[in-house]
């Protein structure tokens, strides 16, 4: 999954996270991860770094990453999971749902 965001204009941007449906036995997983990208002009890219899961509960994965830069787009990439070894489908990849986008 590759999520872009136009901010409108050049922002501070103290963090950003995003939150993935968990629910195995419907197959749909968090992703393997995230990398958060920013950029002022939409066409050069920095790396605002990976991230790893903030929050793990039973039906929903939180990714967060501080940045403190200023950007006007955003980048989120979130790579598919597998599904685990214990799962009727192991080996199989996961449905990947992103439930919301918080960019402060």
């Amino acid at each position: 999954m590759v999520a872009m965001i136009d901010l409108g204009n050049v922002q501070t941007i103290e963090g950003i996270r995003i939150t993935f449906l968990n629910n195995l036995r419907a197959w749909i997983a968090p992703p393997s991860s995230v990398t958060f990208e920013t950029s002022i002009d939409g066409l050069d890219w920095g790396s605002g770094g990976d991230s790893n899961v903030h929050s793990y509960e039973e039906k929903a994965a939180s990714f967060w990453l501080s940045v403190g830069t200023n950007s006007r787009y955003l980048r989120i990439t979130a790579l598919q999971a597998q599904l685990p070894n214990d799962h009727p489908g192991a080996g199989h990849a996961a449905w990947l749902f992103a439930d919301e986008i918080i960019v402060r």
